[in-house]
C-alpha cells in the first residue's frame, strides 16, 4: 500500500490491454488477454511531462497473459443423453 506523507507527489501509470475473443460454438468462447502495466510514484512533483514519461518507461514492466474458456452446456440435451444411457443398461 502506498502511503502519502505529503501532497506534492508525482504519480504516473501506463496500462495496455489487448484481448481477443473467439466464439467457437453458440454461447461458448475462448478469450486471450495480454496486459502490460507500468507505474511510477515519486516525490519529484516539479518534473515536467516528458521527464515524468521518461522516468515512467524506465520502470520495470509487469506483463500478464491469461486464457479463459466458457463452454455452454445445454441441460436439456445432457438430460436426454443420460436417459438414453439408462434405457440401454
Amino acid at each position: 500500500m502506498l502511503r502519502i506523507t505529503h501532497r506534492d507527489i508525482n504519480f504516473n501509470t501506463w496500462n495496455l490491454d489487448l484481448s481477443y475473443t473467439w466464439q467457437f460454438a453458440p454461447g461458448s468462447q475462448l478469450t486471450a488477454l495480454y496486459r502490460n502495466q507500468i507505474f511510477n510514484f515519486s516525490n519529484n512533483s516539479e518534473a515536467g511531462f516528458f521527464d515524468s514519461m521518461d522516468d515512467l518507461f524506465k520502470q520495470e514492466q509487469r506483463n500478464t497473459f491469461s486464457l479463459r474458456m466458457v463452454y455452454f452446456i445445454d441441460y436439456n440435451d445432457l438430460k436426454n443423453v443420460f436417459k438414453k444411457r439408462s434405457k440401454t443398461i
